[in-house]
C-alpha cells in the first residue's frame, strides 16, 4: 500500500508540473483565462481568440476545492469507455455554464455532462461531481491529483480516498479509482468530497452489508405491513371508522393479494353512494360525472398552488401529493419549466428533509412523465441526497433519521427511504437502493401498534409500484404538446392514431373485472367502438353489467365504465370528415335482446348524470351526447315526455357545505365553469334567490331539492 501511495505521489508531481506549464504557456499566447470562484472552490477555464477576435473555448478545465483537483485538458483529458469498443477515447469541453449559486455543468463531446455542485457557504461543505452520459457509454474517466500539502492515507475502502491536510482530512467517495483518474459508470455516476471524521461519518456505503439492506427483508416488510393494515381496516368495517384514503387504500391492498373483487364488495354501499365521496375512489366505485368535476377542481387548486410558487418561491411545494403527475398535466409548460428552473437555481442549504425527499420523488416520475422536465432538477439531486445523508445516523444495525435534533416520524422515514430506492433503481445506484431498504426496515420491523391511518399512509406511499392504486397515467403527448391522460386503476393505457385518424386506446386490466376511467384530452369524436361493437352514450352506464360512457364535450373528457371481456379491451373512436350528406347515427348498436340479457350490477343510484331532465336527454341526443361531441343533428328514438315545467330556485345556504353544493350545482348545468357557479352560491349567501335551472321535470326537481337540503342549501321549485 505504502509504495503505491509513493507511486501515485510522483504522478501527482508530475501532473502539477504539467498543469504549471499549460498556465504558463497559456499567458504568452493569445489566449486568456477564465476563473471562477466560490468560496473555496475555484475553477480555470480557457479561450482563444480567432482571427475574427471571436471568443472560442478551449478543452482546458481545473477545479480545486480544499486540496483535490480535477483536471482535463488536452495533454491530460477526460476519457471515455463506449460499449462494444476496445479502447478509451478522450472527450472535449464543447460548453460550460453556471446552473445555480454553486453549482456548474460542463458539457462534453459524445453526450457527457460534468456537474460540479457544493452543498452550502461553509469552507468545509461537501462537494459533488456527477455525471450525466448516454447509453452506449460504459465508463467516464476523469483526471485527478491533490495539492502538495496534501497526504494520501492508506484506506481499506477500495473507493475511497483519505488526504489528510495541515488542519484538516477530507475523503473521496466514487465509483472506483483507475490510476489518476476517478472512474464514473451508469451504476455511479458520482463522487462525493467531504470531510473525514474517525469516528466514521455516516454514509450509505458503510451499511450496504447490513442485514437490513437485504430486498428480501424489504418485501417482507412490506407484505406485514399490508396485511397489518388489511386486518385493521377489516375490523373498523363494523364501526364505520375509515376514511376515503383508507377505503383507496384498502382496495388497492387486497387487490395486490389478489381479492380486487372481495374488496369492492366489502365497501358498504353508504359509502359509494356518499355525495363528499371524491375524484380518489372514482375508479373503484363510478359517479364519474360528479368525480369528474371535483378533480377539474383540484387540479385548479393545485395549478394556483404552483403559480403561487412561481411567484413566491417556497420548496413546500415538493411535501405536495402527487406533485409531478400535476406538473406533467399542467395546462402551462412555461409555469412548469419556471418553477423547475427556480427549485435549480435555488440555495439548498437550509432544506428539510421533507423537502430533499419529496425533490428526489419528483425528480424520479418526471424522467417517465416528461424527461424534458426531469433535466431541470438532475443538477440538485446530489445535493439532495447529501442532505438525506446528513440526517441519517447509525443506531445499532438500524439507521434513525432525525432532523434538528428531533427523530422525524416514520412517515417521512418511509418516504425518504422510498424515494432513495425509487431514485437507486433509475440510476443504476445499488448502495441508495440498499439505503433506502435499510431505512424502510428499520421502520417498519414492528409495524403491529400502528393505527389505521399511520398504516394507511404508510402503504400509500410504498404502493407507488401498486397500478391498483389509483393514480395519473400520461398516454399521449402530441406534436403540440397536447396531452392526453386518465386517472384510472389500469394496468397501463396505449394510444395508437391509425392513417385515418382513428385513435385507438387499449386499457389493460383482469379480465371479469371493471373499473372506471376518466380520460381527459379526447376531441370530440363521431363514432365509438367497445367490444368491436359501436355503442351509444347513455346517462345510466354506470347501472348495466357491461362497459358504457358518456363524453363530456366542453373539457374533451371521455367518462368510461370499462368491463373487461379481455385482459386488454381496445376502444376505438371514429373521426369522420365533415360533410354535409353525412349519415345519422342509428339509435344503438345494443340490440333489444342484447339489452334484455344484461343485468344491472346494482340498483339504479341516482347520479348527477341521471338526472338530467328529459329535455335535456332529448338535446343530448341530438348534440354531443350521442356516439360524439360534434354538434352533428342526429336521430333519436327517444320517446319520454319531457313534462318540463318546473324551475329550481336556491334560497339559502347557511351553515352550507360550499364546495359540495358547486358541485352539485354543476352536475344539474354542465354548461356552467367552476367560478359560474361560484357567482351563483356567492348570491345566495347573500340573500338572493337564485333560479338555477328552468324547464325540469318534476322527478328531476324533486332530486336536486333532495341533494341541496342534505348539504344544508334550501331550495324550492316552482
Amino acid at each position: 500500500m505504502g509504495t503505491r501511495v509513493i507511486r501515485k505521489a510522483i504522478r501527482f508531481l508530475i501532473i502539477d508540473i504539467i498543469i504549471i506549464i499549460g498556465i504558463f504557456v497559456l499567458q504568452f499566447r493569445n489566449d486568456s483565462t477564465i476563473i471562477k470562484k466560490n468560496g473555496n472552490l475555484q475553477i480555470v477555464l480557457a479561450e482563444s481568440k480567432t482571427s475574427d477576435n471571436v471568443s472560442v473555448l478551449q478543452n482546458y478545465l481545473q477545479v480545486n476545492y480544499n486540496g483535490i483537483i480535477f483536471t482535463a485538458t488536452d495533454q491530460n483529458p477526460a476519457l471515455i469507455k463506449v460499449k462494444n469498443e476496445k479502447e478509451r477515447k478522450p472527450v472535449e469541453l464543447i460548453s460550460w455554464r453556471k446552473t445555480n449559486v454553486r453549482s456548474y455543468q460542463f458539457d462534453y463531446s459524445n453526450g457527457i455532462e460534468l456537474i460540479i455542485d457544493v452543498s452550502d457557504e461553509k469552507s468545509d461543505s461537501p462537494l459533488s461531481v456527477s455525471v450525466i452520459m448516454p447509453s452506449d457509454v460504459e465508463h467516464f474517466y476523469l483526471p485527478y491529483s491533490y495539492s502538495r500539502n496534501m497526504q494520501q492515507l492508506d484506506s481499506e475502502n477500495d473507493r475511497r480516498v483519505i488526504l489528510k491536510g495541515r488542519n484538516s482530512t477530507w475523503n473521496l467517495y466514487t465509483h472506483g479509482y483507475e490510476d489518476e483518474y476517478v472512474s464514473f459508470s451508469e451504476n455511479g455516476d458520482n463522487a462525493h468530497y467531504s470531510l473525514y471524521d474517525d469516528k466514521e461519518k455516516f454514509t450509505f456505503d458503510s451499511i450496504v452489508n447490513l442485514a437490513l439492506a437485504d430486498e428480501s427483508i424489504y418485501k417482507s416488510s412490506i407484505t406485514s405491513l399490508r396485511n397489518n393494515f388489511i386486518s385493521l381496516f377489516n375490523s373498523s368495517l363494523r364501526d364505520g371508522s375509515y376514511n376515503e384514503s383508507s377505503v383507496v387504500a384498502y382496495v388497492a391492498a387486497m387487490a395486490e393479494n389478489g381479492d380486487y373483487l372481495q374488496a369492492i364488495e366489502n365497501i358498504p354501499s353508504s359509502f359509494k353512494q356518499d355525495i363528499q365521496r371524491t375524484y380518489l375512489s372514482a375508479p373503484y366505485f363510478d359517479s364519474l360525472a360528479n368525480m369528474n368535476i371535483v378533480l377539474e377542481n383540484e387540479i385548479s387548486v393545485k395549478e394556483t398552488q404552483i403559480k403561487k410558487t412561481v411567484d413566491s418561491f417556497n420548496l413546500d411545494i415538493y411535501t405536495m401529493d402527487n406533485l409531478a403527475n400535476f406538473l406533467a398535466i399542467h395546462s402551462n409548460p412555461k409555469i412548469v419549466s419556471s418553477l423547475l428552473s427556480k427549485t435549480a437555481a435555488y440555495d439548498l442549504s437550509e432544506c428539510t428533509l421533507s423537502q430533499a425527499s419529496g425533490i428526489v420523488s419528483t425528480y424520479v416520475e418526471l424522467t417517465k412523465l416528461n424527461p424534458d422536465y426531469a433535466k431541470y432538477l438532475t443538477p440538485i439531486i446530489n445535493t439532495c441526497i447529501e442532505k438525506i445523508t446528513q440526517c441519517c445516523s447509525y443506531e445499532g444495525d438500524t439507521v434513525a433519521l432525525s432532523e434538528n435534533d428531533t427523530f422525524v416520524s416514520v412517515v417521512q422515514a418511509v418516504e425518504t427511504g422510498s424515494a432513495l430506492i425509487r431514485y437507486g433503481k433509475l440510476s443504476g445506484n445499488n448502495v441508495l437502493e440498499k439505503g433506502g431498504h435499510v431505512i424502510i426496515n428499520s421502520y417498519l420491523s414492528d409495524n403491529s401498534s400502528f393505527d389505521m391511518k399511520t398504516l394507511s399512509r404508510l402503504y400509500t406511499i410504498m404502493a407507488y409500484d401498486n397500478w391498483y392504486y389509483p393514480h395519473f397515467e400520461l398516454i399521449n403527448t402530441n406534436e403540440k404538446g397536447n396531452k392526453v391522460w386518465a386517472w384510472t386503476v389500469a394496468r397501463s393505457i396505449t394510444y395508437k392514431k391509425d392513417a385515418d385518424d382513428t385513435i385507438r386506446l387499449t386499457i389493460d386490466f383482469p379480465v371479469t373485472y371493471t373499473h372506471y376511467l376518466i380520460i381527459k384530452g379526447i376531441e370530440s369524436f363521431d363514432e365509438i367502438y367497445i367490444y368491436d361493437m359501436q355503442f351509444r352514450t347513455d346517462p345510466r352506464f354506470e347501472n348495466y353489467n357491461s362497459s358504457g360512457y358518456v363524453y363530456v364535450g366542453n373539457n374533451g373528457t371521455l367518462l368510461l365504465k370499462s368491463r373487461h371481456r379481455s385482459e386488454s379491451e381496445v376502444i376505438r373512436l371514429v373521426y369522420k370528415p365533415d360533410t354535409p350528406s353525412s349519415s345519422p347515427v342509428t339509435d344503438s348498436t345494443v340490440t333489444e335482446s342484447e339489452q334484455s340479457a344484461v343485468s344491472t350490477e346494482k340498483e339504479a343510484v341516482p347520479t348527477p348524470v341521471e338526472n338530467h331532465s328529459d329535455a335535456n336527454k332529448a338535446e343530448s341526443s341530438a348534440k354531443s351526447s350521442d356516439l360524439s361531441g360534434k354538434s352533428t343533428e342526429l336521430q333519436t328514438n327517444s320517446t319520454d315526455s319531457p313534462e318540463a315545467t318546473y324551475s329550481v330556485v336556491l334560497e339559502n345556504t347557511s351553515n352550507a357545505r360550499k364546495v359540495n353544493i358547486i358541485n352539485i350545482i354543476r352536475a344539474f348545468r354542465p354548461d356552467l365553469t367552476y367560478n359560474e357557479a361560484n357567482d351563483m352560491y356567492k348570491q345566495v349567501e347573500a340573500k338572493e334567490a337564485v333560479v338555477v335551472k328552468e324547464g325540469m321535470t318534476l322527478e328531476e326537481a324533486d332530486d336536486f331539492i333532495a341533494k341541496i337540503t342534505n348539504v344544508n342549501g334550501i331550495a324550492s321549485k316552482r
